[in-house]
């Protein structure tokens, strides 16, 4: 008689922030399959994200309803899972948050992460534009701190194309819950650089090998819980890609300051 075939350990990683910390915690289903073998499932709750997880075969990505009745049936479902990472309530902040999902799942602690869809998106041709083009997230108004976002655009188009990206500025993530982001994905792989503040755009450039500029204001305003926490510790793709070209602009910078370190930095 053949010996029965030996089954996998399953686990499960829950993601229940926003749609950045959704692709962060992505990163934790990763590794579990890679590093422990396991035969893995990612539950989350952005219909958006679906298709850009989807490319990756190392886990199966499940959406769950974020109301009462798909909290329990979720609840109901990880009760058969040999392991199970959920997303911190709250952040520590005390490291990038890739390495603190990473650690809450038992794995190597490697800051790194490119989404497994990004080996399939075409990259775009320098040759063939006169300017760099930039994709620019429309959260810039929504983050602006005072920055006079409108000036800012009109002296970044005379040195490069732009093509904004995302929802409207007086929309949350929660209202383009059935905007396919993998379009956007790929305007995002053929531009030379993505600028905007920090937010899940900016994870999801940042996790698509796409160089970004990003402004820093925004990490003024969280406060972690745990006293040892640091937003510039965990927040940033600079703190991801500790090596990459990844450039953090100064906090409250001028608009100028922050034209001129972009085009040294696209057009040198």
């Amino acid at each position: 008689m053949a010996a029965a075939k030996k089954q996998e350990k399953k686990a499960a990683v829950v993601a229940t922030g926003w749609l950045g910390d959704s692709i962060m915690c992505s990163a934790g289903a990763l590794s579990l399959h890679l590093e422990k073998g396991y035969e893995v499932d990612f539950f989350m709750k952005w219909p958006q994200l679906m298709r850009i997880m989807a490319a990756d075969n190392n886990f199966q990505t499940r959406l769950y309803q974020n109301n009462i009745l798909g909290r329990l049936q979720l609840k109901f479902k990880l009760q058969h899972y040999d392991l199970v990472v959920y997303e911190p309530k709250m952040w520590s902040h005390k490291e990038p948050k890739i390495v603190e999902i990473r650690r809450l799942a038992g794995c190597n602690l490697n800051s790194e992460y490119i989404l497994g869809v990004a080996k399939d998106l075409p990259l775009g041709n320098r040759a063939l534009r006169n300017k760099p083009l930039i994709t620019l997230s429309r959260d810039i108004y929504k983050k602006a701190y005072g920055r006079d976002v409108d000036d800012f655009v009109k002296k970044l188009g005379q040195v490069c194309d732009v093509e904004w990206l995302g929802l409207k500025p007086n929309l949350s993530s929660n209202y383009g819950k059935q905007e396919d982001l993998l379009p956007l994905a790929e305007t995002m792989k053929k531009s030379d650089c993505f600028i905007g503040p920090e937010g899940g755009m900016l994870w999801l450039a940042g996790c698509l090998g796409v160089r970004t500029i990003y402004f820093t204001e925004h990490f003024h305003h969280v406060h972690p819980k745990d006293p040892e926490g640091d937003p510039w510790k965990s927040l940033g793709i600079v703190n991801m890609f500790p090596n990459a070209n990844h450039i953090a602009l100064p906090s409250y910078c001028s608009n100028q300051d922050a034209l001129e370190i972009i085009s040294d930095a696209l057009l040198s």
